[in-house]
């Protein structure tokens, strides 16, 4: 999908002041992770995920699938986020 410049400049500078780092084909906007090969993606929904939001299949899962661990009372991330937070989650 082309996106006009315009939309693309004001979607790089939003992604720089949330997480720091611009959009890009070769990682994750949220994570920053590598594993953004088309290899790395569950299926095809998930990789135009990719196309549209530059998130790798991980961060995908932690935005998308519904919370299974019930919040960490002593963490202000899991109190906010009303479930575990990735604090808690071992890597893969």
């Amino acid at each position: 999908m082309k996106r006009e410049p315009e939309m693309e400049e004001f979607l790089n500078a939003m992604a720089l002041a949330i997480f720091g780092r611009e959009r890009a084909e070769t990682y994750c906007v949220t994570c920053g992770s590598e594993k953004v090969g088309i290899e790395d993606f569950k299926d095809n929904l998930s990789r135009a995920e990719f196309k549209i939001s530059r998130m790798c299949q991980k961060c995908q899962n932690r935005v998308f699938d519904p919370p299974v661990d019930p919040p960490d009372d002593d963490c202000p991330h899991c109190l906010q986020l009303k479930h575990e937070c990735t604090c808690h989650v071992e890597e893969d």
